[in-house]
């Protein structure tokens, strides 16, 4: 308590720089990150990776050879094995060359047909359809044409046109 107060630091600073300051640690201060430093899984596919690329193998096709062995690995760590023995990404291959697809795509949509009949659906909420035979009877065009708003690229000392748009 003394040390934070004459050091101008929380109690709770003073204890986790003594837990942090150990005989053995060879950096003060030094960040510690909790959990493994390797990656097992990684570890122990990583000479099937290595011998599936060197087939010319895409990252997915290695995936998809791993996943039924003792130790698989996903896209991501496949990709990580890769990249830190130094591989590239492979050039784009012909689809001939491909394997097989990896995702099935979704099937066409048949095509719908407007039914022959008239359609009647009944509704509390009609919404929008109610207010389509009044925005007829407004006449928008005729009420906009009798504001005399000026046409756009003309100027509002123009001579005032019968039209809004030319």
């Amino acid at each position: 308590m003394q040390v934070a107060e004459r050091f101008g630091y929380a109690p709770s600073t003073v204890v986790a720089m003594v837990r942090d300051f150990t005989a053995d640690a060879d950096v003060f201060f030094s960040e510690r990150r909790p959990g493994p430093r390797l990656a097992p899984s990684k570890t122990a596919a990583r000479d099937e990776v290595l011998r599936l690329r060197a087939t010319g193998r895409s990252v997915t096709e290695i995936t998809q050879a791993l996943s039924v062995t003792a130790t698989p690995l996903n896209r991501t760590g496949v990709w990580e094995v890769l990249v830190a023995e130094g591989h590239e990404r492979l050039a784009p291959r012909a689809p001939s060359e491909r394997g097989a697809l990896t995702r099935d795509h979704p099937p066409r949509v048949r095509v719908m047909r407007w039914p022959k009949d008239p359609l009647r659906v009944d509704s509390a909420y009609a919404g929008a359809l109610l207010l389509l035979p009044g925005l007829v009877a407004l006449d928008l065009p005729g009420a906009v044409a009798d504001a005399r708003f000026p046409a756009p690229g003309r100027s509002r000392r123009s001579a005032p046109s019968s039209r809004c748009w030319p």
